[in-house]
């Protein structure tokens, strides 16, 4: 909030940047008090990250705040010219979180961490700045943290910040802290990263709706280059939950620096080298696939949390296909092997065993049980298996996931059915249809184009 000049200290010699209240807020008490609220809030950090302030002066009887010059660009600036460099994105990422911490550490949080707040330099050095809807909390050992809530913070009772950036809990009005912050960075640097902010909603009402209630399609969907550890880093921090975020802006910085250095050495595997790096038997796709991001996201993070997730849905609804676009995906996150085993064709549940260890290339030996065999072959492995089409065999693809699952703790098993397995821990994800147009809507091509479904039909129509 307010007008910024660059300026020079006569005094010191120095260029400075003058922030003044914006003309219409000019005698406004509550902005005026907002206003020093900020200077105070900013001028108790000290850190390479944060913008300095010099002090406050007063000019024509309203305060003035006297800050650090800082040459360089907004990201809102650098990013309308299209996304950023991946290294350079977990460069800023890292900044920004070391910055956050130390407010966080003063017991403050920012609460509207956008492009537009924070300034990159030509040395590449990431500057947050306008603290102020900044707003000091209680420790976590104060017993009045719980009883604080974001219109508290405020003071006049308002849910303030960017819309586009804020946290669910923001938008419910619900009590905020440090991981909020840790929301708002996940958002800029998704936005970094493929050019558009995580959410889209043509009013505030709806867009609170979208962050409440939605996820973002992964940023590898959107962009070829980006590995899907990334997509995993995003959604931590994206998380609708906050006890499923990372608990701290260092925990968050941590694993972006983590990326980085792995990024850097070159042992984070594109995803296009992925299959040439990792065994596997994944079928060529005939046609590309139409949609999905979204749900392949969410499949994947199931993954994550369980080590047996089973596809359901009807015949025809698209199993198969998103269960091989997420096994393609994880192929880096699998270096012994990611396995696909048809059951369609197979009707004698007592080959269910065989069918995965001819898919593994795996031999049968005398006088020894194959389900065996294929238990001690992925005792040590980090692998992935699929499961494809097992509604008719699913005691015997039950028994056997429970088989692999209780001797292979590195094994994950991706199963497609019409209905659950029934196995010990399974995960149930139903595949929904592609989005169709509603029927009494008169649309435009364009406007017909946005729904998977008419995607779909217009790309098997097309002739290449």
């Amino acid at each position: 909030m307010g007008e910024v000049y660059r300026a020079l200290d006569l005094r010191l010699g120095r260029d400075v940047a003058l922030k003044f209240l914006p003309p219409d807020a000019a005698g406004d008490r509550t902005a005026t008090e907002r206003f020093l609220r900020e200077a105070r809030a900013a001028s108790a950090l000290h850190h390479p990250n944060v913008v300095a302030i010099h002090g406050v002066e007063e000019f024509d009887g309203a305060p003035v705040i006297v800050m650090e010059f800082v040459a360089g660009e907004t990201l809102a600036a650098i990013v309308s010219r299209g996304p950023l460099p991946f290294v350079r994105i977990l460069e800023i990422g890292g900044q920004v979180a070391d910055a956050l911490e130390t407010a966080h550490a003063a017991h403050l949080v920012h609460r509207d961490i956008k492009p537009s707040n924070i300034i990159l330099t030509p040395e590449g050095q990431a500057k947050v700045l306008d603290f102020g809807l900044a707003k000091r909390i209680p420790s976590p050992t104060s017993v009045a943290d719980d009883a604080t809530t974001s219109a508290q913070l405020t003071g006049s009772g308002m849910i303030v910040g960017t819309v586009a950036y804020m946290s669910p809990e923001q938008t419910r009005g619900e009590r905020v802290d440090h991981r909020t912050d840790v929301f708002s960075l996940g958002g800029v640097l998704y936005e970094l990263a493929t050019g558009r902010q995580p959410f889209h909603a043509p009013s505030t009402v709806a867009m609170f709706h979208e962050i409440a209630t939605q996820e973002p399609d992964p940023p590898s969907a959107l962009r070829a280059d980006l590995p899907y550890d990334f997509d995993l880093v995003i959604a931590r921090a994206l998380s609708k939950d906050r006890e499923r975020r990372y608990p701290t802006a260092h925990d968050f910085g941590a694993a972006l620096r983590e990326l980085l250095a792995t990024v850097v050495s070159g042992e984070l595997p594109t995803r296009e080298a992925s299959a040439a790096l990792a065994p596997n038997n994944l079928p060529a796709a005939a046609t590309s696939l139409i949609g999905r991001a979204r749900e392949a996201a969410e499949v994947k993070r199931l993954l994550v949390r369980h080590r047996l997730v089973t596809l359901t849905g009807a015949g025809g609804c698209g199993k198969t296909r998103l269960a091989l676009r997420v096994a393609t995906d994880l192929l880096s996150e699998f270096p012994d092997g990611v396995w696909f085993v048809e059951f369609a064709s197979l009707s004698d549940p007592g080959l269910v065993a065989r069918a995965v260890a001819s898919a593994m290339a795996l031999r049968e030996e005398a006088g020894r049980a194959i389900v065996d065999t294929v238990v001690d072959d992925l005792r040590k492995r980090k692998t992935l298996l699929v499961l494809d089409n097992c509604e008719h065999l699913a005691e015997a693809c039950a028994a056997l996931a429970e088989a692999i699952l209780t001797n292979c703790p590195a094994c994950r098993i991706l199963a497609t059915s019409r209905a659950v397995l029934g196995a010990a821990a399974e995960a149930r994800w139903h595949t929904p249809s592609l989005s169709t147009p509603p029927r009494d809507d008169a649309l435009t091509p364009e406007q017909a184009l946005q729904y998977e479904a008419v995607r779909l039909f217009v790309a098997r129509a097309t002739v290449e």
